[in-house]
């Protein structure tokens, strides 16, 4: 038991230590990353951790709320068509443009 504590506190104290290196030193693009966001207003940033289903978001509401992504998978597809060919998946893709 002493062991696994001793094993455990060596872990999240050297992940403590070492975390703010590993973030500045493996990402080129930090600085145009934090410029981003902070020109980003909350309700984008709400929008961007958002992945609202086909069947229930427009395109209208992708535009409104500002959404980072729709989910098609599992029973989802245009306009409830499950056997939907690509031109209609083409079509409804762009309405979301």
């Amino acid at each position: 038991m002493k062991k696994s504590k001793s094993i455990f506190l060596l872990l999240f104290t050297s992940t403590a230590l070492f975390s703010g290196q590993c973030y500045e030193s493996s990402n080129k693009h930090s600085d145009l990353i934090e410029t981003l966001i902070s020109k980003m207003t909350i309700e984008e940033k709400v929008g961007q951790i958002i992945q609202g289903d086909l069947d229930f978001v427009t395109p209208n509401d992708l535009k409104k709320y500002k959404m980072g992504t729709v989910l098609n998978g599992g029973n989802t597809s245009p306009n409830g068509n499950q056997y939907a060919d690509a031109e209609e998946w083409k079509a409804m893709s762009k309405a979301f443009l």
